[in-house]
């Protein structure tokens, strides 16, 4: 049974999910044409009033085949005292879920706790992850990928605002929150997001900080609850008003949002909401698109296979496949922005590029095929222009890299020098790191071959592994990289079962036949969906489908490593550092952030800017 209370209780995965489904169901009516919830009914249960939430959920119910009852304070027995445990139980007996809009988070977990059946959080007064599911979807059908543009939310911190952070942290969304200092964002929220390793969100006081956005988000300042504090809170709030000026320092491209109902004249002027930047009632619609998903989700019908092409165009994922029998088994990886977005970091020429895209998406689908909770790491060391780099991927699925390029050696190689040309001579190795309580593995192989590729089937061959074959696609269109593997493996039988080693040998060589027929063009392409390719493939062999695991560009540096470093450093090791700005300047290697320091009149460090 799933739940839908927060976005932080999912994994980015399952968010990217419910909103590629979403915009599926918005382009395509793929579940809405199935009648996919036929014979299932949702209870709307009201503690605070609404519009968008009633009307939104009753109508996508109705589009997906199913029903739904609407009982408020007034029209139920919550209104007189019966507890929420109590209707939960209730509930549960006459409906399929049900979707509480209330004035206390601690109610909807109660509601959670006691029901049988999957709980929606409606909006609460810590979180509305149900407007935040359609702002994404807004955001994402105008402007494509999340992660690439920057979002500046004004006002108050309230229950919107914390469910913004949650879902930048989930899509590595760039977000500045300014608020009034009275009215920031709690506590706790900034507490969580402390622990969240990579994300890229900021707190600020200053109605400035929407210079260069191309989403602002503002809303209502006075919300229901609040009027006893409506005179100051509009004074307080003043200040950071979405007018015209305040979209003429944000992007020329620009969109304003705002979950409705505005305060027009408060928080919002009128030349904003009903100007050309607003997205306001796209917005609106886009709730019955995302909550139709957040349904399907909850009832477990949907899945990466069922939806249309845009799912994979902006999806990074491996999925795995078995042949009937268990003998053999193997990965199709994909990675589009998160390889796009690691090597683009780096500036480098295309050859580069692309050698650095076939390391990567070698080391993802390696990393699947291994039993490890920790990190995998891919290390080259050779004497080419390409003189060393470095790729890992942790069991969650994130990604980064780095390389050390020698760009006047390069030039003298021409246009697209092969592998062999880039590396030179040298060696793989390959590390796998579970932790200080676990023994760390390592494999060191020569670098051989004509690309890279011939090293790693080297690596196979020298290592205890079951026979391997990867097949590697790289491209470099419009501007943007993309990467492909596919993987087939023999898997060793255990437990004394008898084979028969000749009719195993020529399953294998028939699977690595039919692994070697498909194109470059299909492994990448985005358009094709990758159950619909390895059926296509092994179709004759009986093969399962396992459900896709997303893979994402996600670095580990952070300000607090690197503080922790210049503090264990000798007072004249940190003065070696400083540059003639007497400031420490760090840039990490993977993805280019810089963290810079200055030192304190006691010598130790304190951060005083990031990129």
């Amino acid at each position: 049974m799933r739940h839908f209370l927060d976005l932080d209780l999912l994994k980015p995965d399952e968010l990217a999910l419910i909103l590629d489904a979403a915009l599926d169901e918005k382009q395509n009516r793929t579940f809405s044409r199935q009648a996919a919830l036929a014979g299932k009914s949702l209870a709307l249960v009201f503690e605070k009033n609404s519009t968008r939430t009633r009307i939104s959920f009753q109508t996508a119910m109705q589009q997906l085949g199913g029903q739904s009852f609407v009982l408020d304070a007034g029209t139920s027995q919550l209104g007189r005292g019966e507890t929420i445990a109590d209707t939960a139980r209730v509930l549960s007996r006459y409906v399929d879920a049900i979707m509480l809009r209330t004035d206390g988070h601690d109610k909807l977990e109660e509601m959670a706790r006691y029901a049988s059946v999957p709980v929606i959080n409606g909006l609460t007064d810590k979180s509305h992850p149900c407007q935040i599911m359609a702002d994404l979807l807004t955001v994402k059908e105008h402007f494509g990928d999340l992660s690439k543009r920057r979002v500046v939310w004004l006002g108050d911190g309230n229950n919107v605002a914390v469910s913004w952070v949650q879902a930048a942290a989930a899509f590595n969304i760039e977000m500045v929150v300014s608020t009034p200092p009275s009215m920031q964002i709690p506590g706790d929220v900034q507490d969580w997001l402390a622990n969240q390793g990579g994300h890229r969100v900021t707190f600020s006081n200053d109605p400035d900080a929407v210079e260069g956005a191309d989403v602002v988000i503002a809303d209502t300042w006075v919300s229901m609850g609040d009027e006893a504090e409506a005179e100051n809170r509009l004074k307080t709030l003043a200040p950071f008003q979405v007018n015209q000026n305040c979209m003429a320092k944000a992007s020329s491209e620009a969109v304003f949002l705002h979950c409705l109902p505005a305060h027009r004249g408060e928080e919002v002027t009128d030349e904003v909401i009903d100007g050309p930047q607003s997205l306001v009632f796209d917005e609106a619609e886009n709730r019955m698109h995302a909550q139709k998903a957040v349904l399907l989700w909850c009832f477990g019908l949907i899945t990466p296979d069922q939806l249309g092409s845009e799912y994979q165009a902006d999806s990074d994922f491996v999925m795995s496949y078995m042949l009937e029998g268990g003998s053999i088994a193997g990965r199709l990886v994909r990675l589009g922005p998160a390889v796009d977005e690691i090597v683009s970091k780096h500036d480098l020429p295309l050859s580069v590029g692309l050698l650095l895209s076939e390391y990567m998406v070698s080391a993802a689908a390696m990393a699947s095929t291994l039993k490890f909770d920790g990190i995998l790491t891919f290390q080259t060391k050779s004497s080419g222009p390409v003189s060393m780099m470095v790729t890992d991927v942790t069991t969650d699925g994130a990604l980064r890299a780095m390389v050390s390029v020698d760009r006047e050696r390069l030039a003298t190689l021409g246009a697209r020098p092969s592998a062999q040309a880039l590396l030179g001579k040298g060696y793989l190795a390959i590390t796998v790191d579970q932790g200080p309580d676990m023994d760390r593995y390592q494999g060191v192989v020569d670098i051989v071959g004509t690309n890279f590729i011939d090293t790693l089937h080297h690596y196979f061959k020298q290592s205890d592994q079951q026979d391997i074959v990867i097949k590697i696609a790289t491209d470099y269109q419009n501007g943007v990289y993309r990467a492909g593997a596919l993987t087939a493996q023999r898997v060793a039988f255990e437990g004394g079962l008898e084979i028969d080693e000749d009719e195993a040998l020529e399953n294998w060589r028939r699977s690595v036949i039919l692994m070697s027929s498909a194109t470059s063009g299909e492994i990448l392409a985005p358009e094709l969906q990758p159950a619909e390719l390895l059926f296509r493939l092994f179709h004759e062999d009986g093969v399962q489908v396992m459900p896709p695991k997303a893979l994402k560009a996600q670095c580990r540096c952070s300000a607090e490593r690197v503080e922790n470093v210049l503090r264990s450093l000798s007072d004249e090791e940190r003065q070696h550092c400083l540059n003639d700005d007497k400031q420490i300047v760090s840039v990490c290697e993977f993805c280019r952030s810089n963290y810079i320091f200055e030192l304190d009149d006691q010598g130790q460090p304190h951060r005083v800017d990031a990129e």
